[in-house]
């Protein structure tokens, strides 16, 4: 089997059959993995399971999909493996495309671009020819799952999975992947739609995103520390890091003084996180740390004031 394609499914009933069906075709298997839903979902999947060979539908209580890929990665047959989200497509021919491709450039992961919803700029363009320390480097990539194929060896023998319970589980993993990637390909062509809608996991509004964010954080630095050590891919994770504490803080930023009173309390207990923000190469971090010693640790406060300054960006 050349290709797995891992689809983690949970109340997405009304796009689950459109997103299936563009995975079709080529020497590819298809993993539905029912993360509890409480919709037809799971009926859906057991339906296109019975007129489509190739197709393996996994049910479990509903454990988010960090959980629910991981386990379809547990099940996969595929040399390599292309998760896919239950509200998205492939575009077409894209099935044969990744199973052709890999054979002929064999590789820890393959980078695909997308566009939102079939139209508009494509993302997570990356150097062409470029190796992976290249790419990592660069910073142009997206630290989304959906958009990288790949090797499930490179997987497996890195213990690479994803962290189970939080958001941005794909923040968390893509940094230490590409990192440590010994080869890669990157072609730059449009072979993911992403579906843009209000109401999914990543666009809804949690208070638990702003502290799930921190948590990221500090897997990436405890990974920096414990296992990188050029400078210039330390830089990366600095960045990186600075980056997610910053969307956590913009995150808070809509919520009541009590909440943001009670995250200013938890972020300052981060000293390795704000230590990161003051030994910045990037002004605009250093800056920020600056702000929050003026403004006694009102991260939110001082994250808010910094935005006024337009020059400073990373």
């Amino acid at each position: 089997m050349t290709l797995s394609i891992i689809i983690p499914v949970y109340n997405t009933e009304a796009w689950l059959e459109m997103c299936v069906l563009s995975c079709l075709g080529g020497d590819a298997e298809i993993i539905i993995v029912n993360d509890g839903s409480t919709d037809g979902s799971h009926a859906l999947a057991r339906r296109l399971s019975a007129e489509h060979p190739g197709i393996t539908v996994l049910s479990q209580e509903n454990a988010g999909p960090s959980a629910a890929r991981n386990a379809g990665l547990r099940v996969a047959k595929g040399d390599y493996v292309w998760f896919v989200d239950s509200d998205d497509s492939l575009t077409d021919g894209s099935v044969e495309w990744a199973c052709a491709t890999v054979k002929e450039h064999p590789c820890d992961y393959i980078s695909v671009a997308a566009r939102n919803n079939g139209t508009g700029p494509l993302r997570n363009v990356l150097p062409e020819n470029a190796g992976p320390a290249e790419v990592f480097r660069s910073l142009k990539w997206l630290d989304c799952a959906v958009m990288y194929i790949w090797r499930r060896g490179f997987l497996q023998e890195n213990n690479l999975r994803f962290m189970v319970g939080i958001f941005f589980e794909d923040s968390e993993l893509i940094p230490r992947a590409l990192y440590m990637a010994e080869s890669c390909h990157v072609t730059n062509r449009p072979s993911y739609n992403v579906l843009v809608r209000g109401g999914s996991i990543t666009r809804s509004r949690n208070i638990r995103k702003a502290y799930d964010r921190i948590t990221v954080a500090e897997s990436l630095l405890s990974f920096r520390d414990g296992s990188v050590s050029e400078e210039a891919d330390r830089r990366v994770f600095s960045q990186r890091i600075c980056v997610m504490v910053n969307r956590a803080l913009l995150d808070i930023t809509p919520f009541g003084r009590q909440e943001k009173r009670a995250f200013n309390s938890f972020l300052s207990g981060k000293k390795g996180l704000l230590e990161v923000f003051r030994r910045s190469d990037i002004a605009r971090y250093r800056f920020e740390h600056l702000l929050f010693r003026l403004l006694g640790g009102n991260y939110v406060a001082a994250f808010r004031l910094l935005n006024l300054f337009k020059g400073l960006k990373p």
